[in-house]
């Protein structure tokens, strides 16, 4: 199975060996730029924080980023953890300012399990290692970053930067 998003705020399913249209999920505020299966497939996060049933199409879970908006998406090996960047949140006056952090999801929950700081452009992409120890970002303008060897993390930590 294929899944692509576009800038009309549709997810489109596809069986990828006959290129068939299987689904289309709706229900998005913004246009969709990053999709990502669970291990098992059984869920495809995309960006937004939105969480869909694969099976049904169903929306399961919207993931609520309270700084900003969630931008691209990587599920672990294990399907217990999404990363996806904290991407532009509007000030006061209406301005946009870079967030320039990765965050750490349980999708089973929806509950925030930590915020890893550090980028100094932002962060464009995101992905595991296939043993799901190690993250890596990418950073506009900038070399990769290797995070440092996953583990389920600890809690969240209320500071943010």
């Amino acid at each position: 199975m294929l899944a692509s998003g576009s800038g009309n705020q549709i997810i489109k399913l596809w069986d990828s060996a006959s290129g068939q249209q299987l689904k289309t999920l709706a229900g998005h505020g913004a246009g969709i730029y990053s999709v990502a299966f669970s291990p098992d497939g059984r869920i495809l996060a995309s960006d937004g924080g939105d969480l869909w049933d694969v099976a049904s199409g169903q929306l399961v879970r919207t993931l609520t980023e309270p700084n900003g908006w969630i931008g691209s998406v990587a599920f672990s090996r294990d399907g217990r953890t999404l990363a996806a960047k904290e991407t532009y949140k509007s000030t006061p006056l209406n301005d946009r300012c870079c967030i320039k952090t990765i965050n750490l999801w349980d999708p089973e929950s929806g509950q925030l399990l930590r915020t890893l700081p550090g980028h100094s452009n932002g962060v464009s992409s995101l992905a595991f290692s296939p043993d799901g120890r190690t993250l890596a970002s990418g950073e506009p303008g900038q070399r990769h970053r290797r995070l440092g060897p996953h583990e389920r993390p600890a809690p969240a930590h209320p500071e943010r930067q």
